[in-house]
């Protein structure tokens, strides 16, 4: 493992969020408002660079000081050249983020320097930006270190050239970039930097232009230092084929790519070198080099090989399997110059394999080291479940895998492909990390994220932040489970009251959408529900043309949950407006979609032609209790039996689990893990998208069965709000021991339970 820079000397911390939100950008009330936004007057207006910034002084007695830092895209702050931190956390431009940390400076020589990227067009589309700029100040050492106060200096580092994302499939995570060493490590002249934007307070409610300011209280992302598991294979000329293995000892000259000792390659040589991580990773590549004038260097990632990577998603196979197979990835070139140098890709990246592919020139290349930086949120799981099914206890690290490499500044559909934050993903990932880990920072920051993205039109975006906004109403519905699942298992009052607003705003606008059947009709955006082959884009049958089960069964069940948080933390009044209009939904649910010939719900409202249906429709039917509780058992029973009935997908089957928790057949949840286990026997790390064919290896959504373990088959469940109750239902199947552990404050709640004979 290679040793990192003391990150110690600062610590990140928290700031209070200001008192009125509504005043920012009109009045000052952080300490970073006190300072200018900054920029290098010479840098090209709006297209894309990195700017480097510093400041130097001289300190004669060591002081304490509290650091404000953003940028606008990206930062990366050193001290000393030790890492600082990276920020800020993505957010939109009403509450754009800033980062605090704390520190203690020994007297003497001081430099603070800054990387800050402006991609442009080229950004990932998950980046809200307003224009390039850097903004810090230090409490204490204002005219020191404030910008538009102290000396700070810029240069533009040159040589990067970026590349667009991947064709031929949604890769939306930003650039490939080529880092061309003589021009990027050049030892340009600095310039000083001029203030952009300076945020005085106003008296007469005029909002300045530019981002508004706003802490969070998310931590620090982790960095830490790996290198690849295993070197697998060689392949030597320019040819792009099929990898094989070579004979024994033909990689012994490059083993020190995994342990950490330098590689010397000779002059004239062109090789491949495939690297297995042996797990799923996100991260920074990294390479250090010397000599090699001349020289290129690529870095690319993948999270699996192909058997014909033009129809990549399909030929996948085992994803521990590599030969035979090619590789098809996505990263970044390295040009070295000569001198020593340390090339780092300016994103971080994901997936299992690398591919490291080297052509030397006239002079020899000397690789010092080579690994990944990994990033992610540092999580900590704590909640336990564990079997008398060793298949099931297996999957346990692999689901977790999955919510780790899901889990950054928010949570992350999938990371190699886009790195967006939507709403379904993201209710499923909220609930795994409630049930087994004591941190909910991260579920309270996507939840005020998507309460915030209603400013757009009314209704809570699909994905935020994003550029381009993108909206789906059925999305936008379960937003508000997500508000009531996270009242139920946190006891947090005062977060729950500011959510309750933007629930009435958003329900309010969806029942703008009713036809005079009182269903939802032709909502606007994307009304997907499922990746279903026969389905358009993932919509149910009828949500494009005009009124479909699936989302009026949806939005059932967001007012039933916004009744409960009323009666819970609002006003009694409103509590009663919900359970009305609840009442009346499921009236209008019963009587248009309930087919009495088949006892199924269907797609279409009655009297249109079709009887199609599916088991999502049964799922969801049962969870808002449509049908009294033996007769939704029944339903259940029925439809699981039924030859030809679509099924749900990996994602949509936390839906089908928790419909069997709530009528009493969460025993059936253990055989439904075949599927899962599957994808073990298959090399899947992390739980992909779909079943294959698949684009993507790692999706957290399908993560759940770790959510349901404990709160079904163990059935430990809140029976409150704030888990001031909770209730034990274990519905075990064939299991004849369990035992679970859920975070429970700063305790447990554990359970060891042995089945026989019928009881426990």
């Amino acid at each position: 493992m290679k040793e990192r820079p003391d990150l110690k000397t600062f610590q990140r911390i928290q700031i209070p969020v200001r008192d009125r939100v509504a005043d920012g950008n009109i009045l000052r009330h952080y300490k970073i408002e006190e300072a200018d936004w900054v920029w290098l007057k010479e840098a090209p207006a709006m297209e894309p660079c990195l700017v480097e910034l510093r400041v130097e002084f001289i300190l004669d007695k060591p002081v304490t000081t509290i650091l404000h830092v953003s940028a606008d895209q990206r930062y990366e702050l050193f001290w000393n050249d030790a890492l600082v931190g990276r920020g800020p956390d993505r957010s939109d431009l009403n509450h754009y983020a800033f980062a605090s940390y704390e520190g203690t400076l020994a007297p003497g020589r001081q430099v603070l320097r800054a990387l800050v990227p402006w991609w442009g067009s080229y950004a990932p589309v998950a980046q809200v930006s307003h224009a390039p700029g850097f903004i810090l100040a230090a409490e204490g050492l204002e005219k020191a270190l404030n910008t538009g106060t102290a000396p700070w200096q810029a240069r533009v580092r040159t040589g990067i050239h970026l590349r667009p994302g991947m064709t031929g499939m949604y890769h939306v995570i930003g650039a490939g970039f080529d880092i061309d060493g003589e021009a990027f490590f050049a030892d340009t002249p600095w310039k000083p930097v001029v203030s952009i934007l300076k945020l005085n307070s106003t008296s007469t409610g005029i909002v300045k232009p530019g981002p508004v300011l706003h802490p969070t209280h998310l931590p620090e992302q982790k960095s830490d230092f790996r290198h690849p598991a295993k070197l697998l294979s060689l392949l030597e000329g320019a040819g792009d084929v099929a990898w094989k293995s070579v004979p024994p000892g033909k990689l012994d000259p490059y083993k020190g790519l995994v342990s950490g000792k330098s590689v010397d390659i000779p002059a004239g040589t062109q090789c491949h070198l495939l690297c297995d991580l042996d797990d799923y990773v996100c991260g920074y590549s990294e390479i250090e080099v010397e000599n090699g004038s001349g020289s290129e260097i690529v870095v690319e990632w993948a999270e699996s090989l192909f058997s014909d990577p033009a129809a990549f998603a399909s030929t996948k196979g085992n994803r521990d399997e590599w030969e035979g197979k090619c590789f098809w990835g996505f990263g970044d070139s390295f040009f070295p110059d000569g001198p020593k140098r340390s090339f780092k890709s300016l994103w971080w990246r994901s997936g299992r394999y690398l591919r490291l592919s080297v052509k030397t020139g006239d002079h020899p290349l000397r690789i010092s080291q080579f690994g990944i930086d990994e990033t992610g949120y540092p999580a900590t799981f704590t909640g336990r479940f564990a079997c008398s099914d060793q298949s099931v206890n297996d999957l346990s690290g692999f689901m977790i895998r999955g919510l780790e490499a899901c889990a950054h500044e928010t949570f992350v559909d999938c990371p190699y492909y886009e790195q967006l934050c939507y709403v379904g993903d993201s209710r499923v990932q909220a609930l795994c990390w409630l049930a087994m880990s004591p941190d909910d920072r991260l579920v309270r920051r996507v939840i005020e994220l998507f309460d915030w993205s209603r400013s757009r039109t009314g209704y809570v975006a699909e994905r935020y932040p994003s550029d381009p906004f993108q909206l789906s109403v059925t999305f936008s519905m379960i937003w508000v489970l997500m508000v009531e699942d996270y009242a139920l298992w946190r006891d947090d009052p005062a977060f729950m009251k500011t959510r309750l607003p933007g629930m009435r705003a958003l329900l309010d606008q969806i029942l703008e959408n009713r036809n005079d059947d009182g269903l939802l009709s032709k909502l606007p955006g994307w009304s997907f529900m499922d990746w279903i082959d026969d389905w358009s884009e993932g919509r149910p049958p009828g949500a494009l043309e005009g009124a479909s089960a699936g989302v009026d069964l949806f939005f059932l069940l967001a007012l039933q949950a916004a009744r409960n948080l009323e009666e819970a933390y609002g006003e009694p009044e409103l509590a009663a407006r919900w359970t009305r209009l609840a009442e009346q939904q499921a009236t209008a649910i019963m009587e248009h979609y309930w087919d009495p010939e088949q006892q199924l719900f269907v797609h279409l409202p009655r009297g249109e032609g079709s009887s199609e249906t599916c088991l999502h429709l049964q799922c969801l039917a049962a969870i808002a209790g449509l049908l009294p509780l033996p007769e939704g058992r029944a339903l259940m029973e029925r439809a699981m039996q039924m030859e030809g009935l679509v099924w749900p997908t990996p994602y949509f089957q936390f839906y089908l689990f928790e419909a069997l928790a709530r009528v009493g057949l969460g025993d059936r949840i253990m055989g439904l893990l075949d599927l899962w286990r599957r994808f073990g026997q298959k090399g899947f790390k992390t739980p992909p998208e779909k079943e294959d064919p698949t684009r993507s290896d790692c999706h957290a959504w399908g993560s759940h069965p770790i959510y349901h373990l404990q709160a079904s088959v163990a059935g430990i469940r809140p029976d409150a709000f704030g888990f001031s109750k909770m209730r034990i239902v274990p519905q075990p199947g064939s299991l004849t021991r369990l035992s679970s552990k859920i975070p429970h404050g700063d305790a447990f709640i554990s359970v060891d339970l042995f089945f026989k004979n019928g009881g426990v």
